[in-house]
Parts: C-alpha cells; sequence; structure tokens
C-alpha cells in the first residue's frame, strides 16, 4: 500500500471517529422528565383528555407549548425517590415512587421498577455515593425541572 493509500485510510478513520463522537455526544441521557412522564403520562393524558404521547414531548418542550402550560395549571410539584432494588436479581433495577400533588389539593403516587440505564445520571451518581441507596428529587412543570 502506497504512502498515499495510507493518508486517504487514515483520514476516513479519523474522519469516521469524529462523526460518532459528534453522534454520541448528541444523544441526551434520561433525564427527570422522562421519569415523570413514564409515571404519570397515564394518568394526566386522562386527567387533560390528550394523547398519552403527547406528554413526554410537552415536558421537554419539544411541542408549541400550550400543553406544558395545561401540564403546569393541573401540576403543583411531583416527587420521585429512587432506591436501589434489593436482590441480587434485581441489582439492575431502581424503584421509582413518583408522587403528584396537584393544585386542586388532590394527589397521585405511582410505584414503578426502572432499568438502572433510564435512571438520570447524576442520580445515579447519588444512589452510588448514598450509604442509604436513595436519592429524591422535585420536578415541577413551571421550573422545567430538579428543584
Amino acid at each position: 500500500m502506497s504512502g498515499l493509500a495510507w493518508a486517504a485510510l487514515a483520514t476516513g478513520v479519523v474522519g469516521l471517529g469524529v462523526f460518532l463522537v459528534r453522534r454520541l455526544a448528541a444523544r441526551r441521557g434520561p433525564t427527570l422528565e422522562d421519569v415523570v412522564a413514564d409515571g404519570l403520562a397515564d394518568v394526566w393524558a386522562h386527567r387533560l383528555a390528550v394523547p398519552r404521547d403527547q406528554i413526554r414531548p410537552a415536558l421537554s418542550g419539544d411541542d408549541d407549548g400550550s400543553l406544558r402550560d395545561r401540564i403546569g395549571d393541573l401540576v403543583g410539584k411531583v416527587s420521585c425517590t429512587f432506591r436501589q432494588a434489593q436482590g441480587i436479581e434485581r441489582r439492575h433495577l431502581v424503584e421509582v415512587v413518583v408522587g403528584c400533588d396537584y393544585r386542586d389539593g388532590g394527589s397521585e403516587q405511582v410505584m414503578m421498577r426502572v432499568p438502572w440505564r433510564r435512571v438520570p445520571s447524576a442520580v445515579r451518581a447519588e444512589l452510588l455515593r448514598a450509604r442509604t441507596g436513595e436519592a429524591a428529587r422535585i420536578w415541577t412543570p413551571a421550573g422545567s425541572g430538579l428543584v
């Protein structure tokens, strides 16, 4: 193989590497909004008379904002408590209690198990450091995230 062929091959490999790194960096990791949507999308879709698949885009800001405003009128705050599941066979799962306080005084509570990869990275880091194996977050529609 000539020097020119090696240079072309090296340029192609470097270009592919840069493309892959940028592509991986652009992928967003799981967010607290994702956890809230996983837990409460069905309930909120029913209360707001909208399709379930519109809740997640509204929470992440990927819609026109009107549904997010309606969610903000409905919801006061959402608490998420993450606990590592016990037992060797369930070590890759995190138990999440999602509690929603509505502005009208009502509330909901949903329990679910989510795979470790679907837990926001800051929560995963806290669970690994915490001696209690528990981390808590508050989400508000007005604040669009953590409190």
